[in-house]
Parts: structure tokens; sequence; C-alpha cells
């Protein structure tokens, strides 16, 4: 049984810092200690990106998260993902997660689409013998022809959402995060993807 819950579960990004240049004030570019200080003991001012979200889902459910620009829905996602870790509250989850949030986090951009399937197999640890074993599937699923020889930053949106999906989806993961990727592929391929 694979689960993850959610309980009031709280995010607050700081938004004081220090800031090179005219053009770029206001944007938070890096926090120094004394910064990371003032926050801690609430003398910084900050943004309150999720605010006590509480929800629970179990093997077999589909959640969809909806709400507009800037409320807070990446940002719930790279929480269950273990990227950010909460202000307040407790996440709980048993199962294997991938995630895909990008078409191109994670893939090397000078590296062929052969040689990025093949870096992420290694990254989450399967050997030789398993990667052989998945790459004719995912290089099948991504349907990239030729072009899985081909750099990476070559590819057109829709190409490297369909590799970075036949990637994230070829392990079987117990617990799928997917944040606005589909957004580039093709009607064909987002049908052949569900």
């Amino acid at each position: 049984m694979f689960t993850v819950k959610a309980q009031n579960v709280s995010i607050d990004i700081p938004v004081q810092g220090r800031t090179r240049g005219k053009k770029e004030r206001g944007k938070v570019l890096e926090f120094s200690l004394k910064d990371r200080i003032k926050y801690l003991r609430g003398k910084a001012s900050f943004v309150r990106a999720l605010d006590n979200v509480s929800f629970e889902a179990e093997s077999g459910d589909g959640i969809g998260i909806i709400g507009r620009n800037g409320s807070g829905k990446s940002t719930l996602l790279r929480v269950l993902a273990g990227f950010y870790m909460p202000t307040k509250g407790h996440i709980e989850i048993k199962g294997k997660i991938s995630t895909l949030f990008s078409n191109n986090i994670g893939l090397e951009k000078d590296a062929s689409g052969l040689e990025n399937i093949y870096f992420a197999f290694k990254l989450w640890g399967l050997n030789n013998q398993q990667i052989k074993l998945l790459l004719p599937e995912v290089i099948s699923f991504c349907e990239l022809g030729d072009f899985i020889h081909m750099p990476f930053r070559t590819y057109s949106a829709g190409m490297k959402t369909r590799l970075g999906f036949a990637i994230a989806t070829s392990v079987s993961p117990e617990i799928l995060l997917v944040d606005e990727i589909f957004g580039a592929g093709d009607r064909h391929f987002r049908k052949k993807a569900e």
C-alpha cells in the first residue's frame, strides 16, 4: 500500500536578501546567514506559499491540484518530492516517487537522448542488466527515431517532453508527481501517456 499524507503543511519563503544591480532590485538572489537568522526570529518578510494544506491519498488515487498562478501548486509538489521542507506541518510518504516537473530538469543538454536515459537510470541505481532491459521500451515509447542519438539541446519542446516522460515512467514509480509537463506534448503523445 502506497500512501501520501500531508498534515497542516505550510511553507514560508523569505523575501529579504541581497540583490545585485538596479535591474534586479527586489529579486531575492541569495540569503546570508544574517538574513536566515532574522527570518527564523520572525523579523524578516516572507511569502506564505502554502497555508495549512492537509490531504491523504492511497494506491490508485489520482489527485489534481487546481489554482491560479502563484497559488502554491508547484510548491506543494516540490514539498511532496522532498525538494522543500515544510515550515510547519508534516509530510509522510510511503512508496517510490518519480517526478516530472519540467521537460529538461536533470537532463544534460549536450548529451544525446540515449545518453540521458542511461545517466538517469544510473542515478536511480539501476545496474547495466536492468538498463539493458528497459532501454528498448523507453526508446520505443518516446518515438524519437534517430533523434535519440542527437544532443538533447537540439530537441523541440515536444521531443523533450516525450523523452522526460518516457524516462520518468519507465521504472514504474509507485507515486508519480507531474507538474504541467504536457503543455508542449502533442495530442497523440498525451493520449499514449494516459
